[in-house]
């Protein structure tokens, strides 16, 4: 078994995607998903942070790009958030 992590994809942590928590001011106090949409609203924070992170973080060529180095295995953290 060969795996790789995806990290940043699915759970926004400032320390892999700082990109995204550094576009708001510190005092804003955003520093995870769940402080993201309690800032912005959760319509807000879908359509101008998370569904294009989403969208575009991990793609269909990333994932050939992992099979075709020989990894079969992929790990992506997620939230009970994602499962509901």
């Amino acid at each position: 078994m060969r795996g790789v992590n995806l990290g940043g994809w699915l759970v926004l942590e400032p320390w892999i995607t700082p990109s995204i928590f550094q576009a708001f001011p510190q005092s804003d106090g955003i520093v995870d998903e769940y402080t993201l949409t309690s800032v912005l609203g959760a319509g807000v924070a879908y359509d101008t942070v998370l569904k294009p992170h989403w969208d575009s973080w991990v793609q269909y060529g990333d994932m050939q790009k992992i099979a075709n180095s020989g990894f079969n295995l992929v790990r992506s953290k997620s939230t009970v958030r994602h499962n509901l």
